[in-house]
């Protein structure tokens, strides 16, 4: 993750860290699935 992060502009990683963090909060993660569609979404 650092690497990719560093290839961007702070403010565009801050964005994509805050959206991330954003999205883990507000899920209801009652089997952990949910967790793993977020990352299938960002890594495919």
């Amino acid at each position: 993750t650092r690497p990719f992060l560093g290839l961007v502009s702070r403010a565009k990683a801050a964005k994509l860290v805050r959206t991330l963090v954003d999205l883990f909060l507000d899920m209801e993660a009652g089997t952990g699935e949910e967790v793993n569609q977020i990352f299938f979404y960002f890594y495919f």
